[in-house]
């Protein structure tokens, strides 16, 4: 990975996936959790660094990211919704790497995602040096999105449930670059979406 990577990678992975009804979290796909398959692309995509915020269950899930060179950050208020993850993660890169010059948020429940579209965002964030973003089944921007550090203290000031999608919902366009990716439409929130997937990959299997 070369010196000059553009930034960090922030894994939110503290949720109790309570509509799901297990820890999506240890889900497995493509022989291994989408804990442990998300983390590893992120250190597969240019990102310097990666930080992976658990909470809930994290006793349980310290065990996926064995071996991987990640730092762990624990958000003990983690029911208080995904705000509170979101600043632990951007506390710990701050103090890690305060000249950090831009950070890439990611979800484990994306299973369709791989390591290159990643490097996508990471490209286009270059070129554009501003936001960059997936584009969602439902026509609005959210992540796997890129935010440059002055957008730091925005992410910061979010409350409650809202996740980095509330801010790309107020950045004007000047601010926000949206790069297709169907890839990331994709959710594992219930267990009709968790049979789905299952049946994919058997699909894909035969």
């Amino acid at each position: 990975m070369p010196s000059s990577a553009p930034g960090a990678a922030i894994l939110l992975a503290a949720g109790s996936s309570s509509r799901l009804g297990q820890p999506k979290q240890l889900v497995r796909h493509e022989g291994q959790s989408l804990l442990r398959r998300t983390a590893s692309m992120a250190l597969a995509s240019d990102a310097s660094s990666v930080i992976v915020v658990l909470g809930n269950s994290a006793s349980r899930l310290r065990p996926e990211l064995a071996g991987l060179p990640v730092s762990i950050v624990e958000n003990q208020d983690w029911p208080s919704g995904m705000a509170g993850s979101l600043r632990c993660g951007l506390a710990q890169l701050l103090l890690q790497a305060p000249e950090t010059p831009a950070a890439l948020l990611m979800v484990c429940d994306q299973p369709h995602l791989q390591a290159t579209h990643l490097r996508q965002l990471w490209q286009q964030h270059q070129a554009s040096n501003q936001v960059v973003a997936a584009q969602q089944a439902d026509g609005q921007p959210g992540v796997p999105a890129i935010f440059p550090a002055r957008c730091f203290p925005q992410l910061a000031a979010l409350q409650g449930d809202q996740g980095a999608r509330a801010l790309l919902r107020q950045l004007p366009p000047s601010e926000l670059h949206i790069l297709p990716m169907p890839e990331a439409v994709a959710d594992l929130d219930t267990p009709a979406d968790l049979a789905r997937l299952r049946s994919q990959a058997l699909n894909e299997q035969s």
